[in-house]
C-alpha cells in the first residue's frame, strides 16, 4: 500500500474493523493472527466503533473461558 493508503487506514475505523475481523477469522486473504486482529480491533474501538469493541470483548471472553 502507498503512504496515503496507510494514513487512511489509520484514520478509518471501518477499515480497521474489517482488517481486524479478517485477521481474527482468516478472511480477506489474511492468515488468522490474533495479535494483528487485536491491534486493529483496538484501533477501531478507540475511534468509537461499537461492533469492534463487541468483537474484541467476545474474543477475550472465548479465550478466558476456553
Amino acid at each position: 500500500p502507498t503512504l496515503k493508503d496507510e494514513v487512511l487506514l489509520l484514520l478509518d475505523k471501518e477499515a480497521q474493523y474489517k482488517l481486524g475481523i479478517g485477521y481474527l477469522h482468516g478472511e480477506l486473504g489474511l492468515d488468522k493472527n490474533f495479535s494483528h486482529a487485536e491491534f486493529w480491533l483496538k484501533k477501531a474501538t478507540d475511534q468509537g466503533h461499537r461492533t469492534a469493541k463487541h468483537e474484541l470483548l467476545q474474543t477475550y471472553e472465548k479465550i478466558a473461558f476456553s
